[in-house]
């Protein structure tokens, strides 16, 4: 696995707002920016992962973790759907070595 990805979006008839009104759009598209940040900031300060060797690992915190967002202002079909795919680096830091991102940590972020 090479990153965790995580859709931010709305409902369909907020995309429609926004692509009628300038001022929706921007509302929305700072709401959205929010969002994310809010997710990078939760997994900060949750995310584990394993280090050490087969058989000997131990759960550490992540120390550092990067990501990224690309955002899209249609659907595949081509319709107003605006929305952001964040995507969050299975490779992370912690105990000092790159390591990966646990199954667990994708898990906590699905929704219930």
């Amino acid at each position: 696995m090479r990153f965790v990805e995580v859709v931010v979006n709305g409902p369909k008839s907020w995309s429609l707002a926004a692509a009628l009104h300038p001022d929706i759009a921007a509302a929305y598209d700072a709401a959205q920016d929010r969002a994310a940040e809010q997710i990078i900031a939760w997994l900060a300060q949750h995310a584990t992962t394993r280090v050490g060797p087969r058989g000997g690992q131990v759960q550490v915190p992540v120390e550092t973790l990067e990501a990224v967002t690309v955002r899209h202002y249609t659907s595949r079909a081509g319709d107003p759907h605006r929305h952001l795919h964040l995507q969050i680096n299975a490779r992370v830091f912690a105990a000092g070595n790159g390591g990966a991102c646990t199954p667990s940590v994708s898990a906590t972020i699905s929704p219930q």
